[in-house]
């Protein structure tokens, strides 16, 4: 018998071979698997005495959806961490610098605060034209010199900090000699004295990953809310793509994933830098890294298995300063990390740790953003008074790539070889002509991609690349959103006339690749919003103005876009066998909308509510129910989550 049964309202299966055989009416669900999909009367010969019957009340159930690519551990993080300066939170310079000072106000107030460090997150001069160039002296002049300052810029890509940040990092800003790991950049002036300015991971944590951590109850309290938080915005599986092991934390997770009124899956993507194999090496690997290895990149749904937050880096680096009882060195920290750690020191990762936890594959970034000069193009960027503000490479900029072909080609073939799935960041034509080149190398002889290696972002991925990427079955996802808020200021400032062929979308489907949309989060204003980046998909204009359309024959559909956030990402996650639709034998993870998808205007999709979601058939508790009759209940909507 079923435990639960749901009717009465439209039931969007995302199965082709469901809607072809008619209109579904109800599901019944047993044991947190969907166990019948059909008509009232076929679904119904499932209730038992004890089973729950939901009436829909005329509203939409469909499978819940999976993003496929968010950094939900850092944006966890910076509930805990960070003052948001997002220019959604703000319309000028003056709001924003008021902000700031108010917190550093606040910190040198607290009785606790001379360790602490003022964090700012979401710095971005292409939605607020009047913000100033930031420079460590900048910051020490126009805000503190005795607080540590750090600001990360809304792409996450770059970031600056004032001198003392550098001081506490062992950095003296004036060493012509300091440079930072492979793959960052500490941004120099004429003389050779770093300006406080930093691009990529690997020179800002550099710098950020020695501020305090926060407290195990405020990490605790940022997974809650924020995973609370994806399930109101109907997301029932969501990802990170920048998972660093770290023990605290990975202990903080753990926790919040081992109990059942979690409400989201998290799958992980380690990242890693690709490197060039020592063919010089050999041997077993040690008792320690046999104890980390990856496991297979498919987790099973049905109890325990055994298998860019810069949360761990942070850690380990903190870690790192702790222990050190001599003078700071006049050498990044990051540098200091690429030493072979020792073994002691390196936490051991999640693995697949249940059917809520588990790692996906591994995170390679080829190139940096376009908001910042770094993502790696054929044609320069434009110089304009905002990209010099944004802090844009000297002009002609052609932006880098991060890594060498042959350190691609050795990291992806090892990882192929494992069995474990590749992820790789790329926006640039010329990073995504690296990248595909070195798939092309990888799967010459396994043209099926059966790792289902994946390509994320591709802004400026050329018709041509797509459909090289279609022959040897790579996975697309798309960061077209970035339309919704850029569009104008990429063509006035940046791209000029490149922003129409922003993620060639339709040109995926034309080539018949299992392609999805993600957002990104935290680097990316506001919060994640499924239909808000289907609306960009299928309309192709910025948020306030519905009339200009950028490259109207890269439009999607509303079908394509549903499939982009169910099935399709749960073939990206290698999971299409267990979620991504509504479906006999899998996993009920469903959503409940106030209207249908399908029958909406694209512009106004965002007016969809969530009203439910479920994770293997348990309610989530987002809305209410009403109890009309014996085991009978209607949905409905919680007015705390509805928004004007």
């Amino acid at each position: 018998m079923a435990d639960t049964i749901l009717y009465g309202g439209d039931i969007i299966t995302m199965d082709d071979k469901l809607n072809r055989a008619g209109k579904v009416e109800a599901i019944a669900i047993a044991g947190g698997i969907i166990v019948e999909v059909g008509s009232m009367k076929r679904v119904f010969r499932r209730k038992g005495p004890n089973t729950e019957v939901i009436f829909l009340n005329q509203q939409t159930l469909m499978p819940g959806f999976i993003e496929p690519h968010q950094h939900a551990l850092q944006t966890s993080q910076m509930r805990c961490l960070y003052t948001n300066i997002s220019a959604l939170n703000f319309s000028c310079y003056a709001e924003i610098r008021q902000k700031m000072l108010d917190t550093l106000d606040s910190i040198k107030k607290d009785p606790a605060g001379a360790d602490k460090w003022a964090l700012f997150f979401g710095w971005d001069p292409e939605l607020i034209a009047d913000l100033p160039p930031l420079t460590a002296k900048f910051l020490d002049d126009e805000f503190a010199a005795d607080v540590p300052i750090a600001v990360v810029g809304q792409s996450g890509h770059v970031a600056w900090a004032n001198t003392l940040a550098f001081q506490e990092s062992g950095i003296d800003v004036n060493d012509t000699t300091v440079e930072a790991e492979k793959g960052g950049v500490f941004v120099k002036d004429e003389v050779g004295h770093l300006t406080g300015q930093m691009f990529e991971e690997p020179a800002i944590m550099g710098v950020m990953g020695n501020a305090p951590m926060p407290t195990g109850e405020m990490i605790l309290a940022g997974i809650v809310d924020q995973m609370r938080y994806y399930a109101s915005v109907g997301i029932t599986t969501v990802t990170d793509l920048a998972y660093m092991p770290n023990e605290d934390f990975d202990n903080a997770l753990k926790s919040v994933f081992d109990k059942e009124d979690t409400p989201v899956r998290l799958g992980l993507y380690r990242m890693e830098h690709p490197h060039k194999e020592d063919p010089s090496a050999s041997g077993p690997p040690s008792a320690k890294k046999a104890r980390t290895a990856r496991a297979a990149p498919k987790p099973t749904l049905e109890g325990k298995v055994s298998c860019c937050t810069n949360l761990g880096t942070a850690q380990m680096a903190q870690k790192k300063k702790q222990k050190q009882a001599q003078p700071p060195r006049q050498v990044a920290r990051s540098q200091a990390r690429s030493a072979a750690p020792e073994e002691d020191d390196e936490p051991i990762p999640i693995g697949n740790y249940n059917s809520k936890l588990w790692e996906v594959g591994i995170k390679f970034v080829a190139d940096g953003s376009p908001h910042c000069g770094t993502c790696a193009v054929r044609e320069p960027f434009m110089n304009t008074p905002l990209t010099q503000n944004l802090g844009f490479p000297p002009a002609p900029g052609y932006g880098t790539l991060n890594f060498t072909s042959e350190e691609f080609v050795d990291s992806m073939k090892r990882l192929t070889k494992e069995g474990t799935q590749v992820a790789v960041h790329a926006h640039g034509e010329r990073a995504c002509e690296q990248v595909l080149r070195a798939y092309e190398t990888i799967l010459a002889d396994d043209p099926t991609n059966r790792c289902r290696h994946r390509m994320e972002h591709l802004g400026l991925m050329t018709v041509d690349q797509i459909a090289r990427a279609g022959k040897i079955n790579v996975a697309l996802s798309f960061f077209v959103d970035h339309l919704r808020f850029y569009a104008k200021v990429y063509k006035t400032d940046i791209f000029g006339d490149r922003v129409n062929r922003w993620t060639p979308i339709s040109e995926a489907s034309k080539n018949g690749i299992t392609w999805t949309i993600h957002q990104d989060h935290p680097t990316f204003p506001g919060d994640a919003n499924p239909f808000a980046n289907m609306k960009t998909a299928i309309t192709r204009t910025q948020r306030d103005d519905p009339t200009t359309v950028y490259g109207p024959e890269y439009c999607a559909t509303i079908d394509e876009v549903l499939k982009s956030y169910t099935i399709n990402a749960a073939w990206q996650l290698h999971l299409d066998n267990q979620l991504g639709s509504i479906t006999v034998g899998k996993q009920a993870d469903l959503v409940v909308l106030t209207e249908n998808p399908y029958h909406v205007d694209p512009f106004k999709l965002e007016d969809i509510k969530v009203v439910e979601t479920f994770l293997s058939g348990r309610r989530s508790n987002i809305g209410k129910m009403s109890t009309v009759g014996p085991g009978l209940n209607v949905m409905k909507r919680d007015a705390a989550y509805d928004k004007a």
